[in-house]
């Protein structure tokens, strides 16, 4: 087998793998630096889950309701259920970088409302590196990148610690927030 027919064989496999590291190291970072860390994993741990589970649960009724008109025997409608099943949960997993990337991108194409997140101050060195929490939220932290991606205007040389943070945020249409761009 020549080198030209393996690529030919699977140029959908090498497709995939070229879309999903340009979504990894290009678009992924680009849709992100719009929101905080804590609001992304947040939206993971509480809703991607649900998200696995009902696009599974709509699949594997439209397959079954499939099979029973076309009157498959119970072991066809069985084997399709549990390969959809574990397929669903492999894909989703697989993808799960990709698919928040997608999830956060819409999120940002319309807004609920806005407010304000006001982060205090705890650490500054040599003018280069802040952390700060959330004074309403105390698992809510935000670093000195953040930072710089949605107040470019404010010099770090200014800030000390106890100093507050004040940030313009949208709610996004799935109910993630994300920065407003100064």
């Amino acid at each position: 087998m020549t080198f030209m027919n393996l690529l030919r064989k699977n140029k959908n496999w090498i497709i995939g793998l070229i879309i999903i590291t340009v979504f990894d190291f290009f678009i992924q970072p680009q849709v992100e630096k719009h929101y905080l860390k804590f609001d992304i994993e947040n939206f993971t741990k509480l809703y991607y889950f649900k998200i696995i589970i009902t696009a599974t649960a709509i699949l594997a009724v439209s397959i079954i309701a499939y099979s029973l008109i076309k009157r498959k025997s119970f072991e066809i409608i069985a084997g399709y259920f549990l390969g959809l099943v574990l397929f669903c949960f492999i894909f989703f997993f697989v993808m799960q970088s990709v698919l928040t990337t997608v999830i956060l991108f819409v999120n940002k194409l319309d807004s609920k409302s806005e407010h304000k997140e006001v982060y205090k101050i705890l650490y500054v060195t040599d003018n280069k590196f802040i952390s700060a929490y959330n004074i309403n939220r105390n698992d809510d932290f935000i670093d000195e990148k953040k930072f710089l991606n949605s107040k470019q205007n404010i010099n770090l040389k200014k800030l000390k610690v106890g100093d507050t943070l004040v940030f313009d945020m949208n709610v996004g249409l799935f109910g993630v927030d994300y920065f407003i761009k100064n």
